[in-house]
């Protein structure tokens, strides 16, 4: 019997807690992008697609509050990256299928969930290529994985790509289109 991936409910990550860098050591996800927040655009694109919305931070939690969608803080202020927040969300998601996305990509796909699902197959999880470089934090990945990042993270490994490759990964290749990562204040100013 093979397996039916368009009945199975998909939770989904959105990844706000990064250090900022390049945004002077601002929340990434509170920078304004045109007439709403970066992790505004991200929560209207991605809800249409997925049963539920976590929203992974490190700080100003009374901000995220106001979106009415389940927190959670990595438990960490050293800001140990990507796979410390999707570790510290496993305990809120309620589906078998989990995507995960920064919340620097206003313009994500508004289908980007289901052409992801049905290229997961049997695969562990399925992640992102755009024109031949990889976009690891646009993944779908079946929920029970996600356990694996305590080992990896333990083993003083940071890298999501690499975490990734140590499943059963399928790569979905995208090309011709292209995906606004804003990282920088410039690129907060919109042309």
């Amino acid at each position: 019997m093979t397996e039916n991936l368009n009945r199975k409910k998909i939770s989904a990550i959105i990844l706000s807690g990064g250090r900022g860098h390049r945004m002077l050591n601002q929340d990434k996800g509170l920078q304004q992008f045109g007439d709403k927040m970066l992790i505004e655009h991200l929560i209207e694109r991605i809800q249409p697609q997925v049963d539920e919305i976590i929203i992974s931070h490190n700080r100003n939690k009374e901000i995220y509050l106001h979106f009415g969608l389940p927190l959670v803080n990595d438990g960490n202020d050293e800001f140990q990256g990507p796979l410390a927040g999707i570790l510290g969300a496993k305990p809120q998601i309620n589906h078998d299928l989990c995507f995960i996305a920064p919340c620097d990509m206003p313009d994500i796909p508004l289908d980007i969930v289901e052409k992801l699902r049905k290229h997961l197959g049997h695969h562990d999880a399925v992640t992102v290529s755009l024109d031949g470089k990889n976009q690891p934090l646009l993944t779908l990945v079946r929920t029970q994985h996600i356990d694996s990042i305590k080992f990896y993270l333990d083993s003083g490994k940071r890298s999501v790509i690499a975490w990734l490759e140590t499943l059963d990964l399928e790569v979905l290749e995208l090309t011709g289109f292209k995906l606004k990562n804003i990282n920088s204040r410039d690129q907060l100013v919109l042309k």
